[in-house]
């Protein structure tokens, strides 16, 4: 008994003295496992990361709820470092857009995409099913490195490939074959210039205090999210504008979809096409409402915008793709928001077809990639020719 109390003792003696001296072993202590989403990725230039800062500091509550996030999301909601994707079948990454993820409580449940544009930055941010699939990857020491194919969005980490996001709606009906086909292959080694970037990091933290009252002037007309069925973009468009216009917010769910139904039915009984252009939407929307909506061939300047808006009457904007064989695509000028202290933050609301979950807020300046695009090759579309309430602008 005596001696094992001797040996406590010397052992207890050595211990002290090693953390008062700070002596180890020979061999080289582990650094303990900490939970994190690590990407690997290349540096940001810093001009970039500036310009989504100062994007992210002039928003305050009421343009993230008007965005979609709720006022819980919102108490707690946070940038994380920017990132670029890699081509997956190049292994080169996208210089001409850079990945900056909202989170909240631990979660990415938005994005706020920058677009680089000759060396001229404008942004697009919204709820996005792109960064809540980042929450499926696990958490981990682990480098990710995320590639983007026409397939969708995919996470690698050593040999196994993680679906983020889908082309089209639910990912989980094709998930396996995907995967399969990327594991094969398809996806190259990451480049040498590749950096590890913990995504659960913060670089921004919201201050909801600070900006509870910032002085944003801010208008949101709540049309109807409808669903783009089978390439009628501008029916959808058409069944929006005009139920919020009869109706204001005080319609039903399903009323939209069946008008929108009905304007294709009757497109097709006429002309035996289910397809439409600026002049279609026009027409339906006068037929409709006894308005007196026509076309604009110019992008509407921020003043006819707040004008449109500040007057309940949503307008139909024509999108044209950067590309010669891309299709055009209909979406709906629902509102805008600014903050005049800040020169970044100017921006208007759209209602994508595409996208049917929330709204999305784009720079005024900038091009706009929508959703079902993000992992095409015809990445950005620009604002061509818009249907407006004539008696307005």
């Amino acid at each position: 008994m005596m001696k094992r109390l001797v040996y406590i003792c010397i052992a207890a003696i050595i211990l002290s003295f090693c953390i008062l001296t700070g002596c180890s072993s020979d061999s080289p202590e582990t650094a303990p496992t900490v939970p994190g989403l690590y990407i690997e990725t290349s540096e940001l230039p810093k001009k970039v990361t500036k310009y989504a800062l100062s994007v992210f500091s002039g928003f305050d509550r009421t343009t993230f709820s008007q965005l979609g996030f709720t006022q819980e999301e919102i108490e707690d909601i946070s940038l994380s470092p920017g990132i670029r994707m890699i081509n997956a079948y190049t292994g080169e990454y996208y210089d001409n857009s850079y990945y900056f993820f909202i989170k909240s409580g631990g979660s990415f449940i938005g994005i706020l995409l920058i677009s680089d544009t000759d060396g001229d930055y404008s942004f697009q941010i919204q709820r996005s099913r792109l960064a809540e699939g980042f929450n499926r990857l696990e958490r981990s020491v682990s480098s990710y490195f995320i590639y983007r194919s026409e397939a969708g969005y995919f996470g690698k980490c050593d040999s196994s490939v993680y679906a983020i996001s889908a082309a089209r709606g639910d990912m989980q009906g094709t998930v396996t074959e995907i995967i399969k086909n990327l594991t094969n292959g398809v996806i190259p080694p990451p480049s040498n210039e590749s950096t590890s970037v913990d995504m659960l990091s913060s670089i921004a933290e919201f201050d909801a205090l600070e900006n509870k009252e910032s002085g944003n002037r801010s208008k949101l007309l709540k049309v109807p999210l409808c669903d783009n069925e089978n390439g009628t973009c501008w029916a959808s468009c058409v069944a929006s504008t005009v139920v919020y216009r009869m109706k204001g917010e005080d319609y039903g769910i399903n009323e939209t979809w069946v008008m929108r139904d009905k304007i294709v039915s009757n497109r097709i009984s006429v002309t035996g096409s289910s397809g439409g252009t600026i002049d279609t939407v026009c027409l339906y929307i006068n037929l409709l409402l006894m308005e007196n909506y026509h076309k604009t061939t110019d992008k509407l300047s921020y003043r006819e915008i707040e004008t449109l808006i500040d007057n309940s009457a949503p307008a139909v904007i024509q999108l044209s793709p950067n590309l010669p064989e891309g299709l055009h695509h209909a979406v709906i000028l629902a509102g805008y928001s600014y903050n005049p202290k800040s020169s970044d933050s100017k921006m208007y609301f759209i209602m994508d077809p595409n996208y049917p979950f929330s709204y999305v807020g784009i720079s005024y300046d900038s091009p706009y990639c929508p959703y079902e695009y993000f992992i095409s090759q015809t990445d950005f579309y620009s604002w061509s020719i818009t249907a407006v309430d004539k008696d307005i602008i």
